[in-house]
């Protein structure tokens, strides 16, 4: 099992958007290896949020391409 380096690790909390297409299915394998691992955890997926849902801004592709021509 490939979630070993987990095995013995602190409570885990991992908030997922379900509408993020890079993380596919994450939240749910995540809860199923920390439970076969016994680690304590809360994870959440959260059905209308997408991609770095919690922050206030949009971090997205023109937030990078504009702070990397700023200099």
């Amino acid at each position: 099992m490939r979630w070993r380096v987990l095995r013995g690790s602190c409570p885990i909390v991992a908030s997922y958007g379900r509408r993020d297409r890079g993380l596919p299915g994450r939240a749910a394998r995540l809860e199923q290896a920390l439970s076969e691992l016994e680690v304590p955890h809360d994870v959440k997926e959260y059905p209308d949020a997408g991609h770095a849902f919690l922050n206030r801004i949009n971090v997205g592709p023109l937030l990078a391409r504009w702070s990397s021509w700023s200099g």
